[in-house]
């Protein structure tokens, strides 16, 4: 199920990493004095209203300046937020470099689904413009791997996970569509109904079966437009549910139609989406089991659910008037966020609000994701910023950096900036020179640098990237970095350092003065 939630177009994104705080560095872990006791809150003032109380059950996570987005996958899911991929998981958020390894840095990419973490998939324009896939693979260590099930000029409209199989739904040039199974263990793969005429000529009718259409040819193949707004998503019993327009010769947009298809079955079934009362704009279709798949977006200001009980599409009066942005699905019970707010359903039961931290006034969710009924991540904005909220105490948010901030570090750096997210903080310290370039024996700059200094736990390594040798140290965690960084600035204070968060390829160990 393809959510990009709020990405931003593919040929403005750039593969990035986060950048730290401009904030003074603090002192090494080792040697920092404790921390004061914060002194007792003044009593409230005679006749003054005590605060709100808080009765969410959900805490921000990080805020950021600029937006990000949610790709919801079988098993998991991936956070695109300030130019880097995070993986949302059991555990806490954690910045980790291995997890971007493969893919080319600065190249604009996006998060299109699959099954986490056996097939997962990310799009990718070229230096050309071309499309580029790259695969996730755990069996190899976890890293990206570029694909090539493309053909010139597809894209990848969506991947959905039907039953034991990932499948590709691939837009192809000549307007038409195609399956393509991409991960899973196989089996029968649902075939895009062809229209009119193109059944006819696969009968042997005008044109005769199996004829190449001209290259100027725009009229429809198939049955649904293969645009932007073609939605895949399947059961894990292997029904499969494509939710979007019918497709039109002379271009434009059709009726609003799903295609369902059975477990096993190559073909099948065209059905009208019930007609709503303005435009309609679909934004996904979820599908829960045989009985149970929704599809949803907005039709002009207003919200639009379509729900499938395993006989006829109906509409379904939604809990809240304004827009709806997301819809997710766990352990049979939904989550909508919309415009003024999030609202949970389970089945057969009716919506309720869910209540969101109080201290974020006029939040609006936009998108949702349910790991489990107990563990979901939400994905908004309020005053300007955006946030993550998780349904877990979490003490300390972060802050993140703005997309820009980020994306200069790696264009002039080839190197992700550290967060306190970072599980690989690096103090990047100078360069030797070319990778041919002999190691020398004494580092008179390291020795003066870092005399009488103790940086328990870190390592001072020489660094081939495989290009040119630096000098630079492998830190416990980021306050250690920013000590490191800042000690040597003070010894040093033409030179330019920065904390990354970066596994580097070290070819030899250095000794600490």
């Amino acid at each position: 199920m393809n959510k990009i939630g709020l990405l931003v177009p593919v040929v403005a994104l750039v593969l990035a990493a986060c950048g730290k705080s401009s904030d003074p560095a603090p002192s090494p872990a080792s040697s920092a004095a404790p921390a004061a006791a914060p002194s007792a809150a003044p009593p409230p003032a005679a006749g003054a209203a005590a605060p709100p109380v808080d009765t969410s059950a959900y805490s921000i996570v990080l805020e950021a300046p600029d937006s990000f987005g949610i790709t919801p996958m079988k098993g998991g899911a991936v956070l695109h937020v300030s130019e880097i991929y995070l993986p949302l998981g059991e555990g806490p958020l954690v910045q980790d470099p291995a997890f971007m390894k493969g893919l080319k840095k600065g190249e604009p990419s996006y998060c299109v689904g699959g099954e986490w973490p056996k097939s997962a998939w990310i799009m990718a324009s070229g230096p050309e413009g071309e499309t580029k896939l790259y695969k996730w693979f755990d069996s190899l260590g976890g890293r990206w791997e570029p694909q090539t099930i493309l053909r010139e000029k597809e894209d990848v409209l969506d991947v959905g996970v039907i039953g034991e199989s990932v499948v590709a739904a691939i837009k192809m040039p000549s307007n038409d569509i195609r399956f393509a199974l991409v991960g899973g263990k196989g089996g029968v793969i649902p075939a895009p109904s062809p229209s009119t005429k193109a059944a006819a000529k696969a009968e042997g009718g005008e044109g005769g079966a199996g004829e190449t259409p001209p290259e100027d040819d725009t009229s429809c193949k198939v049955k649904m437009a293969p645009g932007p707004t073609y939605k895949l998503d399947g059961t894990p019993t292997g029904e499969a549910f494509a939710a979007g327009f019918e497709c039109q010769d002379a271009g434009g947009k059709g009726a609003a139609v799903v295609e369902r298809w059975e477990p096993k079955k190559a073909r099948g079934t065209v059905e009208p989406l019930p007609a709503p009362s303005g435009e309609l704009s679909i934004t996904d279709v979820v599908a829960l089991s045989a009985t149970d798949a929704w599809v949803y977006g907005n039709a002009g200001s207003a919200p639009y659910l379509a729900h499938w009980d395993g006989k006829a599409w109906a509409l379904e009066k939604a809990p809240s008037e304004k827009k709806i942005h997301d819809l997710a699905a766990v352990e049979g019970v939904l989550y909508a966020s919309f415009e003024n707010g999030l609202y949970t359903k389970k089945t057969g039961g009716a919506w309720e609000a869910v209540a969101l931290p109080k201290k974020l006034e006029g939040f609006e969710p936009v998108v949702v994701y349910a790991r489990t009924t107990s563990d979901v991540w939400v994905a908004g904005r309020a005053g300007g910023k955006w946030y993550l909220l998780r349904s877990a105490k979490v003490d300390n948010p972060v802050t993140m950096p703005s997309d820009k901030e980020a994306g200069d570090t790696i264009r002039s750096n080839f190197r992700y900036p550290a967060t306190p997210l970072c599980a690989k903080p690096y103090a990047h310290l100078f360069s030797i020179g070319p990778s041919a370039t002999p190691i020398p024996k004494e580092f008179p700059a390291v020795k003066k640098s870092f005399e009488g200094k103790k940086f328990d736990g870190a390592k001072l390594v020489v660094e081939d990237d495989g290009r040119s040798l630096f000098v630079g140290a492998k830190a416990t965690n980021l306050e250690q970095a920013e000590a490191i960084v800042k000690a040597f600035a003070e010894a040093n204070p033409k030179m330019t350092l920065r904390v990354f968060c970066h596994d580097p390829q070290v070819k030899k160990d250095v000794d600490w003065p």
